[in-house]
């Protein structure tokens, strides 16, 4: 056993967004069978489950690997000062190309069209950056002062479970002339 597990954390340490892969594969799901359990829903949708899983490991770890890399060489220094420089620069840029992608790719996976899918980000995408601003920022400057660099995405991972949860709940929310109420 403890072979498997020395092999596990050495691919791991050589392929780091494979362990982000890993997370956001379970943990996204995971989320979506916690919202559906929370709207009380009678019977669980395991394919909902599923999109969320396959959306989580391959498009976000991915997008959020890529982007702490790029954060951590453009801002180096681990201060609080740098750390809030960090979270306003990702909750101008990165937040809101990440909600983008949630709400169309899903809507997209979910089999809508793209005029479904782009009037669904067009009610949506307002009220949920709103509520993201003032979580991920809190977030990331914990994420970006005091979490070390190995281990910020599974940090975030670990924040984006109660994140996703919401994001599911907005996400199952259907779309209408007015915008839900958040």
């Amino acid at each position: 056993m403890k072979s498997v597990i020395t092999v596990v954390c050495a691919f791991y340490k050589r392929f780091p967004i494979a362990r982000g892969m890993t997370t956001y594969a379970v943990l996204w799901p995971s989320a979506s069978i916690c919202q559906q359990f929370i709207a009380d829903n009678n019977k669980l949708d395991f394919i909902q489950a599923a999109r969320y899983g396959f959306f989580g490991c391959f498009v976000m770890a991915p997008m959020i690997h890529a982007w702490l890399g790029l954060t951590n060489t453009m801002f180096p220094s681990v201060t609080l000062g740098t750390a809030i420089v960090k979270a306003l620069v990702e909750q101008t840029t990165f937040g809101p190309a990440m909600m983008s992608s949630f709400f169309f790719g899903m809507s997209l996976l979910e089999g809508n069209s793209v005029g479904a899918a782009a009037a669904e980000l067009r009610v949506k995408f307002f009220p949920t950056f709103k509520v993201g601003v003032f979580i991920w920022t809190t977030v990331n400057i914990v994420n970006y002062s005091l979490i070390p660099a190995q281990h910020r995405i599974i940090f975030i991972g670990a924040c984006s479970f109660v994140w996703t949860v919401f994001l599911a709940y907005i996400k199952q929310l259907q779309v209408s002339k007015q915008q839900p109420t958040i």
